[in-house]
């Protein structure tokens, strides 16, 4: 708020017969309304030019179109300081020219009073805004504030009034943010809940939504009531549209409304898909309405569940005797549309060494091994890779590679099968989910 302080509001120069005297009006805001109204010309416009939505903190421009010779002025803005409240008053330019703002200040808790005056005698004219009003939103979602511009007034540099009519306006708070809140991950044949997160806001009485989903790979199995700040949300009643869309209808009892953050319901599912598949969930056709009957702005935000992890576990015999060979066959469970993968698997090569790595195969489609090699004398690195040409991808059980060891170490010596630096990949190169399962294997005699 600026410190300075004038009791001038403009100068004005009178002329009569040959005596010419230049005076200083010296006219408090008290005053003002004392002012002679000038002679010709239209009124001009001062309109509260704001966002039709507002959150966290938004700017207002006073603007004016057209004026001339604009000398000094001041006007009242109040506002819901439950809702919006001043931070800042700054000035203002109309056609490149700055208009200072001599200074601000609270009436009361919801009205600032704006004083105006351009230094000299010359004016200034044209569009463009008298000041920039700075605000934070502290009002919930839905909540409104009328900006009222009032108690006016504009001085040209004869000290007299410029007509002016003095356009209020409105801001809503919003968008209400509405979000499915899901788990990245959900488990393979298992359930998980989604919740419709709603964030800060006012006076809901009712409301509706649709949310779909694949239901190849989740289904909705209940929708229970939500809850606000401690406050249920009640489900009327939802329903399917069709397989893969239900609609949801909410309805607060009596004319109160509730206000607050939280979810508006909360909807459980089946997971019925394999690893790596995937599932929007998308939220559509919504409505939030307060208890005026009025629509509550919002953004309605959709999330994404994949099924898994997978896992892949290397499946070895406990035990396997001096001098001879064994087989590790390296499983995988309920995975969908694999494509390409590769993984190292370490062991203790004065124990076991591996010999051969063959194709693996999924629900009797072949995994093929591209390539396969000793990274050092204790690793290998297997490539495996479905030629996208032939097939698209492979789903289902079985294991990606079958693995060939001799045993060298003596009866009692023991190995870690150890599986990293793995990834899989569907046909749409997402990787997909997996969880990597080690093995070991024991020398008997």
């Amino acid at each position: 708020m600026s410190k300075k302080r004038k009791d001038k509001i403009g100068k004005g120069v009178l002329v009569r017969g040959t005596l010419i005297c230049i005076a200083v009006v010296a006219i408090s805001f008290s005053l003002i309304p004392g002012l002679a109204a000038q002679g010709a010309g239209d009124s001009v416009n001062v309109t509260v030019s704001v966002p039709e939505y507002v959150a966290g903190t938004f700017n207002v421009d006073i603007d004016v179109d057209s004026v001339t010779n604009f000398n000094s002025g001041q006007f009242d803005l109040s506002f819901d300081s439950d809702v919006v409240n001043v931070t800042v008053v700054a000035d203002g330019m109309l056609d490149s020219e700055t208009i200072p703002v001599d200074r601000w200040e609270f009436v009361d808790s919801d009205t600032i009073r704006v004083i105006l005056e351009v230094s000299g005698i010359a004016g200034v004219n044209g569009s463009g805004n008298l000041a920039t009003i700075c605000f934070d939103v502290v009002g919930m979602g839905g909540e409104r504030s009328v900006l009222s511009i009032a108690d006016g007034m504009l001085v040209n540099t004869e000290a007299e009034e410029i007509p002016a009519e003095w356009i209020d306006s409105q801001v809503t708070v919003g968008p209400v943010k509405v979000e499915v809140n899901a788990p990245e991950l959900v488990e393979i044949g298992g359930s998980f809940e989604a919740s419709i997160d709603v964030d800060s806001i006012a006076n809901f009485n009712s409301g509706q939504f649709d949310l779909s989903f694949d239901s190849s790979i989740v289904n909705v199995t209940d929708v229970a009531d939500g809850m606000l700040d401690g406050e249920t949300i009640p489900v009327d009643k939802w329903e399917f549209v069709d397989e893969d869309t239900i609609r949801v209808i909410l309805e607060v009892s009596g004319i109160a409304g509730v206000n607050g953050s939280g979810n508006l319901a909360t909807i459980s599912f089946e997971v019925v898909g394999m690893g790596g598949d995937r599932s929007v969930l998308d939220i559509d056709a919504g409505m939030l309405v307060n208890t005026e009957a009025e629509a509550v702005h919002a953004e309605w935000m959709d999330d994404l569940v994949i099924a898994g992890p997978v896992k892949v576990e290397v499946n070895a015999p406990e035990t396997a005797k001096m001098g001879e060979t064994f087989v590790a066959s390296i499983d995988v469970a309920n995975i969908a549309d694999f494509t390409v993968g590769l993984f190292d698997l370490s062991f203790n090569s004065s124990v076991v060494n591996v010999t051969e790595v063959a194709n693996g195969k999924l629900d009797g489609e072949a995994i093929p091994v591209d390539t396969w090699e000793f990274v050092d004398n204790d690793t290998i690195r297997v490539f495996l890779y479905r030629d996208v040409q032939e097939i698209t991808s492979v789903s289902g059980t079985g294991n990606l590679a079958t693995i060939s060891f001799e045993v060298v170490g003596k009866s009692g010596d023991e190995t870690a099968l150890d599986l990293s630096n793995g990834m899989l990949a569907n046909n749409e190169a997402d990787e997909i989910p997996t969880e990597w399962i080690d093995g070991k294997v024991t020398i008997g005699e």
